[in-house]
């Protein structure tokens, strides 16, 4: 299962995190682990995660992308047809899930 959420806290120690999941209140998950080939600099509270839930199980969830909440562009916007583009598929075949960015 994949869910969005918004990241609540991140220690960059033990590269794990606080999410709450986007639409809800109430539901709040600690202790949440990160995929090391996010930078720690781009996990800043506030900013949406896409969280892989193995099983449904949340303790096994793994936050495997960020990006801003909002706000004003760094930089410029690009073109709608150069926007990065982020394919999330579980491959059976492997029981893996994978992840693809263009950008």
């Amino acid at each position: 299962m994949i869910e969005i959420g918004i990241l609540k806290n991140f220690d960059s120690a033990t590269y794990k995190a606080g999410v709450q999941l986007a639409g809800s209140l109430t539901t709040y998950l600690d202790g949440i682990s990160v995929a090391k080939n996010i930078p720690s600099l781009a996990l800043v509270v506030g900013n949406y995660v896409i969280l892989a839930v193995p099983g449904d199980n949340p303790r096994d969830a793994c936050v495997v992308a960020t990006w801003p909440s909002g706000g004003p562009p760094i930089a410029s916007d690009p073109p709608a047809d150069q926007k990065p583009v982020l394919n999330i598929y579980y491959k059976p075949s492997t029981e893996k899930l994978v992840v693809q960015y263009k950008g």
